[in-house]
């Protein structure tokens, strides 16, 4: 059975908390998924911009209103307003607002952590190193595999692997030259994480 990916925003894995606002994450691989739920009164400028610097919110959002509305300034003036079952791809340079009386309930599935600030420094990480080994028949075998299994291999290799072995086909469908995580982990493909440091991711 293929491993499936899942979460639950009753038991997120992170939490962020703001005045008036609380971002409940969870994490599907390569993926953050966010529960915002903004209150009565809440507006960016005035309770986030204090711990994440910065004239307008640089980060571009990209989710869906559940309930409530939330409305939107932008730096050359011009203003949008999201309602229950609006889809949004909001772009960077602007500032955010709860509208009305009533929460703003929202999911977000881009755009949270660079609106939390981690870029400058409250739960910041870079990614200092990062070596790519061209593999024998690599492209190949990305062309076979496509883009969603292709991304999950070097990820597999920088979490250690899922904890079994997998062989994968190779360039004639046989398994004998299989390139699990494990493969490319010993080709070269290495990453560090450290705290303290700064991502744009």
């Amino acid at each position: 059975m293929a491993d499936v990916p899942r979460g639950n925003f009753d038991a997120p894995g992170e939490v962020i908390e703001f005045p008036k606002i609380k971002v409940s994450l969870v994490e599907l691989g390569d993926l953050t998924v966010g529960l915002m739920v903004s209150e009565p009164g809440w507006r960016w400028s005035v309770h986030n911009r204090p711990k994440v610097g910065g004239e307008w919110c640089q980060a571009r959002h990209v989710g869906a209103v559940l309930s409530g509305r939330i409305g939107i300034e932008f730096s050359d003036g011009t203003t949008a307003e999201f309602g229950p079952n609006d889809v949004f791809d909001i772009p960077p340079g602007h500032d955010g607002f709860t509208v009305g009386d009533e929460p703003c309930v929202q999911i977000e599935w881009a755009g949270l952590r660079a609106w939390a600030g981690f870029p400058t420094g409250i739960h910041s990480r870079v990614l200092r190193t990062l070596l790519f080994t061209d593999l024998v028949d690599s492209t190949e075998l990305a062309g076979r595999l496509g883009d969603a299994r292709w991304r999950e291999l070097p990820l597999r290799a920088l979490r250690g692997g899922s904890g079994r072995s997998r062989a994968l086909p190779g360039p004639r469908g046989d398994n004998d030259r299989g390139r699990g995580a494990g493969d490319l982990r010993r080709a070269g493909t290495r990453a560090s994480l450290r705290s303290g440091d700064s991502c744009a991711c």
